[in-house]
């Protein structure tokens, strides 16, 4: 497990495990080993692409494109502009309960959720559990622990984030207060 720990805005201390899994791969210092994959090689003739073999290529780069998110937010405690599309979207709408705006637009939507959220509490810290490689999308497992500042009571928290990634650029990202939601969501439950 990699700790970072933030000087930003939001002071997190985020936790990113080594073993995270991608597509039933084992990754290996944040990337993937490839002795582990389950893919099979098929034969084709020289001078070909197989699609399946680019769209796996690009889903580990979506994989990786999340992660490295995930370690620039806790070292700067700001979300990466640079990573997003102008109109990425942050939707809490699958976060039961959630009692505030559920859309933020663009970067600078995201951003203003991410300042808010961590305002709220003391000792907040955000562990990375798994990352799950479901093509285009990127499902986060995030246990997220913490103070909340306003009842002094201490929080475990644990849920999941679906972050849509086009071209090497977020486009969005999806919160889901139950990770089997947004497993299912992406076609990844058992």
């Amino acid at each position: 497990m990699r700790e970072i720990s933030g000087s930003g805005p939001a002071r997190a201390r985020v936790m990113i495990r080594s073993g995270i899994v991608v597509e039933g791969s084992a990754v290996r210092g944040g990337f993937v080993d490839a002795r582990h994959t389950a893919r099979v090689a098929v034969a084709r003739p020289a001078g070909t692409i197989a699609l399946r073999d680019t769209e796996h290529r690009m889903s580990q780069e979506n994989v990786e494109n999340v992660r490295a998110g995930y370690e620039q937010f806790a070292s700067t405690g700001h979300f990466v502009a640079e990573n997003a599309t102008p109109d990425f979207v942050w939707d809490m709408s699958h976060f039961h309960g959630w009692p505030e705006q559920t859309v933020y637009n663009g970067p600078e939507g995201a951003e203003t959720f991410l300042r808010e959220w961590a305002a709220a509490w003391d000792d907040w810290e955000l562990d990375v559990e798994a990352l799950h490689d479901a093509g285009d999308k990127v499902v986060a497992l995030v246990r997220q622990r913490g103070r909340s500042k306003a009842a002094g009571l201490p929080v475990d928290m644990y849920f999941a984030q679906v972050w849509t990634v086009l071209d090497g650029k977020q486009t969005r990202m999806d919160m889901y207060s139950d990770p089997n939601e947004a497993l299912q969501a992406v076609g990844l439950a058992q």
